[in-house]
């Protein structure tokens, strides 16, 4: 390969990647990639191999206020623990917050 060629190659190369990277700040583009990534994770998943003793506890606004004449406003006290009314033998819990504005952590 010439000089000129090599170059070229390069040139064509660093546009290329210029291209690539600048569409990566576009929302199709972002919302294109977390379309397909999804998609992936169900093609990749099996739901006949999923341990049947987790169990996967969602809070949002109506429980909150279900259970606030019993336990209070949420967040709950440290004394309430999110796992008190569970009744399996290895109980476990966590939490994550949608939105990060409100997130303790």
């Amino acid at each position: 390969m010439t000089v000129r060629k090599w170059w070229s190659a390069l040139a064509m190369g660093a546009v290329a990647t210029a291209i690539a990277w600048a569409a990566g700040f576009l929302p199709l583009v972002n919302m294109l990639e977390w379309k397909l990534y999804d998609q992936r994770v169900r093609w990749a998943v099996n739901p006949t191999m999923a341990r049947q003793d987790i169990v996967m506890v969602t809070i949002d606004e109506s429980s909150v206020r279900l259970i606030e004449p019993q336990v209070g406003r949420w967040p709950s006290p440290e004394s309430c623990t999110p796992t008190s009314s569970i009744s399996s033998p290895r109980p476990a819990a966590g939490a994550s917050w949608s939105d990060p504005a409100t997130s303790p952590l």
